[in-house]
C-alpha cells in the first residue's frame, strides 16, 4: 500500500512540474512553421480523427486553461483570434510534447511499485494521457490552416493595392 501512495505522489509531483515547465516553455519563442510532429501523413492522420470521432469528445476531457484560467490562456477563439492562432498553434507543440513526456516518465511507477500494482498505474496514467496528445495533434493542423488562409487573404489583399505611386500620392500628369 505503501508504494501506491509513492507512485500517486511522484505523478503528482511529475504533473505539477510538467505543468511548470510548459508554462516556462510557453514564454520562448517556438517556431512552430518549421516542424511538424507527425507520426502518419496528414491524410492518415485525419482519417484516424474521423474514425475514432475525435471532435465529439474534445471539449469533454479537463482542460487545464479552465483549471488555471489566471495563468493558461483560453482555448477558445474569440474576436481577436487572428492574433491568437500563433500563440494557439504554439501552445498546442507544448501541450503535446509535455504530455508525451507525462506517458513516458509515468513508467517510474514500475520501479517505485515492482509489480503488476506499477504497471497498472503506469498504464492508466499513460492512457489517460494519450487523449490530450490525440486532442493536440487533431486541433494544430486545422489551426494552422486557418492562420494560412488568414494569411494568404492579407497577401491577396496587398497584391491587389494600387501600386500606381501618381495615384498614392495625388500627383496628376
Amino acid at each position: 500500500m505503501l508504494e501506491f501512495f509513492e507512485c500517486v505522489s511522484y505523478l503528482a509531483r511529475l504533473g505539477a512540474f510538467s505543468f511548470l515547465i510548459g508554462r516556462l516553455i510557453a514564454k520562448r519563442d517556438i517556431p512552430w512553421d518549421k516542424y511538424q510532429l507527425s507520426f502518419m501523413s496528414g491524410e492518415k492522420e485525419e482519417e484516424f480523427f474521423r474514425l475514432i470521432k475525435v471532435g465529439r469528445w474534445q471539449k469533454k476531457i479537463p482542460d487545464m486553461s479552465r483549471l488555471f484560467f489566471f495563468i493558461m490562456p483560453q482555448k477558445a477563439i474569440t474576436k481577436d483570434y487572428k492574433m491568437q492562432l500563433p500563440t494557439m498553434i504554439k501552445e498546442t507543440y507544448i501541450a503535446e510534447v509535455v504530455h508525451i513526456g507525462l506517458m513516458f516518465f509515468g513508467f517510474k511507477c514500475c520501479r517505485l511499485w515492482k509489480g503488476v500494482g506499477g504497471l497498472v498505474l503506469s498504464l492508466l496514467f499513460f492512457f489517460g494521457n494519450l487523449p490530450y496528445v490525440i486532442v493536440q495533434r487533431y486541433n494544430r493542423p486545422r489551426l494552422i490552416r486557418v492562420y494560412k488562409r488568414l494569411n494568404t487573404d492579407k497577401k491577396r489583399e496587398k497584391d491587389h493595392e494600387n501600386t500606381d505611386i501618381e495615384l498614392q500620392h495625388g500627383t496628376r500628369s
